[in-house]
């Protein structure tokens, strides 16, 4: 963390050069390594959290009498009690989405390294030391851009789309906390605000990467939307080479305890 602490002020104070056509080109070869495991680990993923969203949709409907929970009409007609408990639920979701994109992030790295794809890569963060931070920087940002978005949406919805883009720009700053927190064994508020610093520092190319990596990652729906599972995972995969090209990997072997390391 110490040496992710020094690079972060480096940055703040001198910032950094990243290459836009180098850290593509990166993303792309790391991402033909890794599509297929982390489209499989994506599909359960999914499958995983459509079941939780299922049960905690049931729970509300029951308490609530709304039939249709995650219709936009019903959302946005949410108000007092329930409109919390909508945004305290999307909230937890995430939360437990978070340790999962940090798993790719994880595969990514270690196929950057030159070991291969592991599906069990994808599921790594849900263990400690990774699952609570993981878990605690995806509530606090989630609870200010989904509170805030929805907020606008209900009380405001004459301009409801200030809140989307509220929720875009929250995404956005934050793109690194998760790496700041895998990679740079950061805690949850200080990987957020290091988030802050190094996207603010390039912003215009990393929003070009950003927005090239999405629209790729779209190319998916072609295939009878079923390719959307594959192609997904390279926005995580850019993700990850973002962090690289800027904040550094630190790679640790079996004897890390003593203080060896290599960088790349």
């Amino acid at each position: 963390m110490e040496r992710t602490q020094r690079r972060l002020e480096e940055i703040k104070t001198e910032g950094y050069r990243i290459d836009f056509s180098d850290a593509f080109n990166d993303a792309f070869e790391i991402y033909k390594r890794v599509a297929l495991m982390a489209g499989l680990a994506f599909i359960v993923c999914i499958i995983t959290i459509a079941l939780l969203a299922g049960g905690i949709a049931s729970v509300f409907a029951i308490t609530s009498g709304t039939a249709n929970y995650f219709s936009p009409e019903d959302i946005a007609a949410l108000s007092g009690v329930n409109l919390i408990i909508y945004i305290l639920s999307t909230v937890v979701l995430s939360g437990f989405v978070s340790p999962f994109l940090g798993g790719l992030m994880v595969m990514a790295r270690n196929v950057d390294a030159g070991e291969d794809a592991s599906f069990s890569d994808a599921f790594s963060c849900f263990r400690q030391p990774y699952f609570v931070p993981l878990f605690v920087q995806s509530v606090l940002i989630s609870a200010v851009s989904v509170g805030v978005s929805q907020i606008i949406q209900t009380y405001a919805p004459g301009i409801g789309f200030l809140g989307t883009l509220f929720s875009l720009f929250v995404s956005f700053i934050t793109m690194m906390t998760v790496p700041l927190v895998v990679f740079g064994n950061m805690p949850p508020v200080e990987a957020i605000q290091g988030s802050v610093v190094v996207v603010m520092k390039s912003p215009g190319t990393l929003l070009g990467l950003v927005i090239c990596a999405g629209l790729l990652s779209l190319v998916g729906l072609i295939a009878f939307c079923i390719g959307i599972f594959f192609t997904v995972p390279f926005l995580y995969v850019m993700y990850y080479v973002i962090y690289k090209h800027s904040v550094g990997i630190t790679v640790h072997d079996e004897i890390e305890d003593i203080g060896e390391s290599d960088t790349f």
